[in-house]
Parts: structure tokens; C-alpha cells; sequence
């Protein structure tokens, strides 16, 4: 009964998260991450009414690109390696 009770809120969670494939919005980011605002976005991702927010990591940098328009969804995401710290403008 336990197990099957266990499967069931597992699948209503997925199935609910599966759901939802709109961009997290940077209200729901900020509560979520811990970042920092770099002066600019790296080269890749500067783009008019774009801004990014930049998050360390064990394993590398993650950079996060957000829309200034509506709910500010998230428009890109990239990933960098510790060494390549220089992609990021001062």
C-alpha cells in the first residue's frame, strides 16, 4: 500500500513538472541560484535587452541570459570551464 502510494506521488510530480515547459523566470531564478551580475554578458550571449547573471560551481562557471521584457524568462544558459574564466567581460 506504501509503495503504491510512494509511485503514485512520484508520477503526479513528474508528470507535473513534465508539464511545465515554460522558461524559469528570473523571480523563480533568484530564489533558486546564488549568483552574481557580471558587468556584461560573454560575447555569445550579449544581446539587446538581454542580461545575465553568472553562478560558480565545483565543476566550472554556469552563465544564465534572461529576456528584460514580461516576467524576464530565461533566454540562454551556457557552461564553462574553470580555466576559460576569461570569457567574461570585467
Amino acid at each position: 500500500m506504501l509503495r503504491s502510494a510512494l509511485a503514485l506521488a512520484l508520477v503526479t510530480a513528474t508528470s507535473a513538472f513534465a508539464a511545465d515547459t515554460r522558461p524559469m523566470t528570473y523571480a523563480e531564478f533568484l530564489v533558486t541560484v546564488h549568483t552574481r551580475s557580471p558587468a556584461a554578458c560573454p560575447e555569445a550571449m550579449l544581446k539587446p535587452g538581454v542580461f545575465c547573471e553568472v553562478a560558480m560551481g565545483p565543476h566550472g562557471i554556469r552563465v544564465f541570459a534572461f529576456s528584460h521584457e514580461g516576467e524576464k524568462p530565461m533566454v540562454a544558459f551556457a557552461s564553462y570551464d574553470l580555466a576559460q574564466l576569461e570569457v567574461l567581460p570585467e
